[in-house]
């Protein structure tokens, strides 16, 4: 019953994972929408703080990627069907966004006040391949490209900054990585 943070449906749209100030996620089924009572199969999971950072992996069914507040700081890849997650990562970091390399081999993810930075995890190993820097405050919002080469990043620094993270030659350069950054205030 707390205050949704982030909310992601399935590339299908079968269930929607609702992350939560109170420390949960839930995964609600498309049918149990429909039903008068509200009620049906949800799954619940239990973090030790809020989660707003949430993907869905574009092609296999039922596994979820989910990212962790101040007092938790983990990237977690679940699989739904057996119930258990495959990954669990300690960022050190509040995780504020969530995103899949478009091999689906390594997530990105965007973190708060004290890393306002990027990251590239690569799944196989579960480690850190990559820190992306530029922002000053922590990044609230991260976006994917309709060609998934770029992301474009939106920091509390009041800047968006576009990086080419996923384009050919940036994936053995990632660390050297710069950001093509963009003030607020010629945007508004």
């Amino acid at each position: 019953s707390g205050i949704i943070c982030g909310l992601q449906w399935d590339p299908q749209g079968d269930n929607l994972a609702v992350g939560c100030n109170d420390n949960k996620v839930q995964v609600i089924k498309r049918s149990c929408m429909s039903s008068s009572s509200g009620e049906g199969e949800t799954l619940t999971m239990i973090y030790q703080s809020a989660v707003k950072a949430l993907a869905w992996h574009p092609t296999q069914r039922g596994i979820l990627a989910t990212g962790s507040g101040q007092n938790d700081q983990r990237l977690v890849v679940w699989d739904l069907a057996a119930g258990s997650y495959k990954n669990c990562i300690d960022t050190k970091s509040q995780v504020t966004g969530v995103l899949w390399s478009p091999d689906n081999s390594s997530l990105l993810t965007s973190h708060g006040h004290f890393d306002p930075n990027l990251r590239v995890w690569d799944l196989k190993d579960s480690v850190n391949t990559s820190k992306l820097t530029g922002h000053s405050n922590m990044i609230v919002s991260i976006a994917m490209s309709p060609i998934n080469q770029s992301v474009m990043s939106l920091s509390a620094d009041e800047s968006l900054r576009l990086w080419n993270v996923f384009a050919k030659n940036a994936q053995s350069n990632r660390s050297k990585q710069s950001s093509l950054m963009f003030s607020l205030d010629k945007i508004r």
